[in-house]
């Protein structure tokens, strides 16, 4: 816990630097094990975004992040929410889609964001080109799916919503 601490407070002092006082949001682009910089992200943070993809294991994993989140706020982050659940590399032809989409929805309905973020070679290009999509390809439906989703997160943070 003591090099939580240290790091916490190494990456608090960095998001306060006035530079990013400017910013309304910041995002943090996490690894998805719990360890490390996702940790340290979670307790710097006020909210979390939580991507998930079609899939048994991701539908455990999200389980596992939530309890750990919950925990995080216990302990190190009373004010860290989670802003919604993001559907990411989204097939809607397939069953583990089907099947992914239908779990979420019973356990997690008002939790999911509307926008879903397609499969897209665009969004697999741009990271080999070291690029954001939307520099990359303003057009693709990767790079529209992500502007949906910053428009429904703003309009999502000016309303109250529920705490999972």
């Amino acid at each position: 816990m003591e090099r939580l601490t240290r790091n916490t407070y190494l990456f608090n002092n960095i998001l306060s630097l006035e530079e990013l006082s400017s910013y309304e949001y910041i995002i943090i682009d996490c690894p998805h094990y719990i360890k490390g910089l996702t940790t340290i992200a979670l307790a710097a943070a006020n909210s979390i975004v939580i991507p998930i993809k079609a899939g048994k294991f991701s539908l455990s994993a999200l389980k596992r992040m939530i309890n750990y989140i919950n925990s995080m706020r216990n302990t190190v982050n009373a004010r860290l929410k989670i802003e919604g659940i993001l559907l990411t590399m989204y097939e809607s032809n397939t069953k583990a889609q089907n099947m992914t989409n239908e779990e979420l929805h019973k356990n997690f309905g008002e939790y999911i964001f509307k926008t879903v973020i397609p499969k897209n070679v665009a969004i697999t290009e741009s990271e080999f080109f070291g690029k954001p999509t939307i520099l990359f390809s303003a057009k693709a439906k990767g790079s529209l799916a992500y502007l949906n989703l910053a428009q429904e997160i703003i309009e999502k943070s000016s309303r109250k919503g529920p705490v999972i």
